[in-house]
């Protein structure tokens, strides 16, 4: 590394005034493990030799050392920030040959910078080197060189285009990227400091894939699954008192703001659908567990305004809950980026989404009793032992810890196992449970439509909310397959089909403090 700084190696204050206008070049190694300047800038600053003695140097590539006198001195540095760093060095009649110096007066505007060559006149060694520099400041540049900030200013270092470093055009006022490995880690740290603990290793994924393809089997036209549980699921508690408590306080919510008949017509239209049954007389089959339930409003929804949520991770003390028992599994959705660039190639979209797609997944019979929960036999009547009535799922809720890779997993498998083009496509698009289909006119488009409807329906699933930037298409699809809305909301995205316009909205960030409070809240307005 090399540093043009103004002098301020000296040892007597009483010559500070003499040399305070001389100019010396400061070489930083780690290779040598003394610091030497030369007998010429010895001589010009002055300074007292303290010792003489005789080193011996064995130069790079050489087996044998070199016995070379030399006297023993001592000098200061003063930093940028005013700090003195004392010296001990050696003073030799020759260093090394002309090396390549960039100068950096200003760190912050990296830009027209000069380079030349001129001999160093000291070597600051490893003995030092860590005085002056700090591992945790470097930053890499376009032309491949190494930003390193240290007490005495700005340094350039390590190889690379110098033209391209001095060149005005190819460099903004901020550096390209950092390429400190402490400073990631140490962030990776910061973010991660709230999962301690309930990280999950490796092997677990491996275990709930190997359990999926060992449990999946398929009843008629609809798959069948099972939990994949972890070895502590005797840990579990059946939850009826906690259930019983929180379906007390829903009850008094869903009476205040008006909607206990909608809450109880979606479960009676679950019970009668066959994703919910009552739980049968005597059967203890399996794990016993209730989990409890509240609502969630969406009133800007065109089809489900309230949905009932179920709460997986609720637990007594001293217990696990039932999200701590079972494998998350392996995240099984495709590269979201990837997603929205092959969306935007497409010459005609279509767009749709698998109806209550958690739902179509059947559990087996013994995988049920662990998804229990409480509800009115009669909800005109008040809340007592004799009102309550038990209910199980017999499809995979959502809201459970697995429920997301029990659902990819199974398109997975169905769409795999299918083996057409078609399938293969859908699959490479498909995110959680919106299906992205393209084509390259409107008799292709529709032929694929009918098409795709076929695939999921031989798994009891329905595609619905079907819409295109092709208006054509919009106009010949029956208008119950056909979404109602005109600014569609892809994977997150505002789309206009009509236009076929993408829009993010982006918020600025104003006048806020940088914690990570204040930048979760800004990710989650945007």
């Amino acid at each position: 590394m090399s540093q043009r700084n103004e002098e301020q190696e000296r040892i007597e204050p009483s010559k500070r005034k003499d040399c305070s206008t001389s100019l010396y070049n400061s070489t930083l190694t780690t290779r040598s493990k003394q610091t030497k300047e030369t007998l010429l800038l010895c001589k010009e600053i002055k300074l007292t030799e303290t010792e003489t003695q005789i080193m011996r140097i064995t130069p790079f590539g050489m087996k044998e050392p070199k016995s070379c006198p030399t006297a023993r001195i001592q000098l200061n540095v003063l930093t940028t920030g005013s700090e003195i760093i004392p010296l001990q060095a050696n003073i030799i009649d020759y260093l090394t040959n002309e090396l390549q110096v960039v100068e950096t007066s200003n760190v912050l505007q990296i830009q027209n910078l000069t380079n030349y060559w001129k001999k160093p006149d000291v070597l600051i060694g490893a003995d030092y080197f860590f005085k002056f520099i700090s591992l945790r400041e470097i930053k890499e540049l376009k032309s491949g060189h190494m930003l390193v900030q240290s007490k005495v200013g700005p340094m350039i270092a390590g190889s690379g285009d110098i033209e391209k470093l001095c060149k005005n055009e190819l460099y903004p006022k901020e550096v390209v990227y950092s390429t400190n490995a402490n400073i990631n880690s140490e962030l990776e740290k910061f973010w991660k400091l709230e999962t301690i603990g309930i990280q999950k290793s490796p092997q677990d994924d491996d275990e709930a894939l190997k359990h999926f393809k060992r449990t999946i089997i398929k009843q008629g036209k609809r798959y069948q699954v099972c939990w994949p549980w972890k070895d502590s699921k005797q840990k579990l508690s059946n939850n009826y008192g906690l259930c019983l408590g929180r379906l007390k306080n829903l009850i008094n919510r869903l009476q205040h703001n008006s909607n206990l008949h909608s809450y109880h017509q979606i479960l009676m239209d679950q019970l009668h659908s066959g994703i919910i049954e009552e739980v049968p007389p005597k059967d203890e089959v399996g794990v016993i567990h209730y989990l409890p339930h509240h609502e969630v409003l969406t009133p800007s929804k065109s089809t489900t305004k309230l949905r009932i949520v179920y709460d997986a991770s609720a637990h007594h003390k001293g217990f696990k809950s039932l999200n701590e028992v079972l494998y998350r599994g392996p995240v099984m959705l495709p590269d979201l980026v990837g997603v929205i660039l092959r969306f935007q190639m497409m010459k005609i979209v279509i767009t749709a989404d698998i109806e209550k797609a958690f739902l179509q997944l059947e559990l087996q019979n013994e995988e049920r009793n662990c998804t229990r929960f409480l509800w009115l036999d009669d909800i005109d009547k008040e809340l007592t032992n004799e009102n309550i009535k038990r209910y199980r799922f017999k499809r995979v809720p959502f809201g459970i810890i697995s429920s997301p890779f029990l659902l990819a997993a199974t398109l997975n498998y169905h769409l795999e196992n299918h083996g057409s083009e078609l399938a293969w496509e859908i699959r490479k698009n498909l995110y959680v449970d919106n299906v992205i289909i393209s084509a390259n006119g409107t008799e292709e488009a529709l032929y694929k439509y009918e098409r795709t409807e076929e695939i999921f329906g031989e798994a009891s699933m329905n595609i619905r909310e079907f819409l295109s930037n092709d208006e054509k298409f919009n106009e010949r699809i029956p208008e119950c397959d056909l979404s109602q809305t005109n600014q569609e909301i892809f994977l997150g995205l505002k789309w206009n089909h009509e236009r076929d316009i993408i829009r993010v909205a982006l918020k600025l960030w104003i006048g806020k403090s940088l914690t990570k409070r204040t930048i979760l809240q800004f990710i989650a307005s945007q």
